[in-house]
């Protein structure tokens, strides 16, 4: 996993929840006797990585074919970013955890992979929050006027 993170840092000039980790690409076919479209839905899971509870599974990518004629293959590319990993810890840094990981297409999960990520059992930080402050100074303007009861019951003019 700090492997995954110190090539990525070389190859980028800040690492964050955007950078992009991999892009899953698959073919689709229309089966269908009508042209339509396919929206193709990522999940990831894990059971073991990082503090529980954990997320029974994340929506981590999605993408959108239009016109789907039968026959004719397509070609779907679902992008993942090192934020499709991560989950946030209890100061809220994001943080990408070792463990096994399960990704999975469409909500029936009929294709699916996984994968190991290794390394220590803190994880990786990627992205980090500012540290809370005791209090905050700050001026807020207020402006009084007085009530003017002159042109009360008048119709207004304009």
């Amino acid at each position: 996993m700090q492997d995954v993170v110190a090539q990525l840092s070389g190859a980028y000039e800040y690492l964050n929840d955007a950078t992009p980790f991999s892009t899953i690409t698959l073919e689709v076919t229309n089966t269908g006797r009508l042209t339509s479209d396919y929206v193709g839905l990522l999940f990831l899971s894990s059971d073991n990585a990082g503090p529980a509870p954990r997320p029974k599974q994340t929506l981590v990518s999605y993408a959108r074919l239009h016109d789907v004629c039968t026959g004719a293959p397509q070609t779907l590319s679902l992008p993942l970013t090192l934020g499709s990993l991560a989950r946030s810890d209890a100061d809220g840094n994001i943080v990408i955890y070792p463990g096994d990981y399960t990704i999975s297409l469409d909500v029936d999960g009929a294709e699916s992979f996984t994968f190991t990520l290794t390394g220590d059992e803190e994880g990786s930080i990627i992205d980090t929050l500012p540290a809370s402050k005791a209090s905050y100074p700050a001026t807020v303007p207020v402006h009084l006027q007085a009530p003017s009861f002159a042109n009360y019951g008048q119709p207004l003019e304009g």
